[in-house]
């Protein structure tokens, strides 16, 4: 009986997989843009699903969907669009432009531009962006938000030197260091090695600029970085653009918040007994005597755990009150 029982249950199984199988039919489709021009690389997928294809270079697909799912169309620069499946096998989808992203000011140097008159290659990242997390400095927020740019720290120190990459480095000999231009001066942080035996840490310049007075900063990574500043950016140049009082009503804020810190793994070491017993052990290998006996290894017990003496949870807490004004004449 348990077993004709099993056989029921599998075959009950086998059922719904081939009737869920025969539910997805054959669809087919053609996304063109405005001027009806076919438009490749169009992300197709099922909504919810990890299911999906993409488009040729005529603009068309071909994939497997269900009467009752949802095909949801994605391309960088245009309006993502929904469309349920229902009884239809044939799509012809036309996607808008996104104007909001094309709209968007780039600060570039001596001046700002519209995104969609960008030619050169920029990433932007917005004071909204660095607002939604509780970075400290600078390097923080640019940290893991702009393609092709890679930060790290040269110490530990608060306000210690750090580095920033912009497509690796392009010099062997010479320093990889992007230029920096804070409201259009430029900035020379000090970001050497740190020395040793007595010698003056490396110092982050940038870590005097309060990330909630950011405004955006704008990272130039290719020729037209040197076509503005010459050769001084040629590894890159990092602009940061900090806020000022709007023309209007006096305006007050407060911005505050608090964060803990704490060690990602510990390093799990020996404790005072267990260590005694590593090194009897050890002397036994050697051909020679135990060095504790079993009531000094009691004696010793756990010992000191140093991990704990040394470390802790660290706390952040960040408060900023801020009064921004102005008029025709003063910002």
């Amino acid at each position: 009986m348990p077993n004709a029982l099993r056989c029921l249950q599998v075959a009950c199984l086998l059922a719904i997989s081939t009737l869920t199988a025969l539910a997805q039919t054959p669809i087919s489709g053609r996304v063109a843009g405005e001027q009806n021009e076919g438009i490749p690389g169009v992300t197709v997928s099922i909504k919810g699903t990890t299911r999906g294809t993409t488009t040729d270079a005529s603009g068309t697909f071909k994939l497997n969907a269900s009467s009752n799912e949802t095909l949801v169309f994605s391309y960088v620069g245009y309006m993502s669009q929904e469309t349920v499946v229902g009884s239809k096998t044939d799509f012809s989808v036309k996607l808008a432009p996104d104007t909001r992203s094309l709209e968007e000011i780039v600060v570039v140097g001596y001046g700002t531009v519209k995104k969609s008159d960008l030619t050169g290659s920029v990433s932007t990242i917005k004071g909204d962006a660095i607002r939604e997390m509780p970075v400290v400095s600078v390097d923080q927020a640019i940290q893991s938000r702009a393609a092709g740019v890679q930060v790290t720290q040269s110490s530990a120190a608060p306000g210690g030197g750090i580095s920033i990459r912009v497509r690796g480095a392009n010099s062997i000999n010479s320093g990889s260091e992007p230029l920096y231009v804070i409201d259009g001066f430029p900035l020379y942080p000090d970001n050497g090695a740190i020395g040793t035996g007595g010698n003056r840490q490396a110092t982050n310049a940038m870590a005097t600029i309060n990330p909630n007075e950011i405004e955006s900063i704008e990272i130039l990574k290719d020729a037209s970085a040197t076509s503005i500043y010459g050769s001084r950016g040629s590894n890159g140049v990092v602009l940061i653009t900090t806020k000022r009082g709007k023309e209007g009503q006096s305006r007050v804020d407060y911005e505050g918040s608090y964060s803990t810190q704490t060690i990602a793994r510990n390093i799990d070491v020996l404790n005072g007994g267990d260590y005694a017993r590593y090194l009897n052990v050890l002397e036994k290998s050697q051909g020679g005597n135990p060095r504790f006996t079993d009531a000094q290894i009691s004696a010793i017990g756990q010992g000191t755990n140093w991990m704990d003496v040394i470390s802790r949870t660290g706390s952040l807490s960040n408060h900023q009150l801020s009064f921004t004004g102005g008029n025709k004449s003063m910002r």
